[in-house]
């Protein structure tokens, strides 16, 4: 019998998904331009806390793909 190809599953992020937020906000300025010296990295420090807020109270929501 042949098995049929796994469906990604769609799941609500959760705190513990702040890095992957992150790092895709991250890629997405850098894919616009902002490739400057410290550019990446203060945006990085300048978001962290605020998408850390906002998974924890509930104001953040977003969505992850899992294969």
């Amino acid at each position: 019998m042949q098995r049929l190809p796994e469906v990604p599953r769609l799941r609500q992020a959760v705190p513990g998904d702040l890095p992957i937020i992150l790092h895709h906000r991250r890629e997405m300025f850098r894919e616009m331009g902002f490739t400057g010296p410290g550019e990446l990295e203060a945006m990085h420090r300048a978001s962290e806390p605020h998408f850390a807020e906002g998974l924890d109270c509930g104001t953040y929501v977003g969505w992850l793909f899992e294969d």
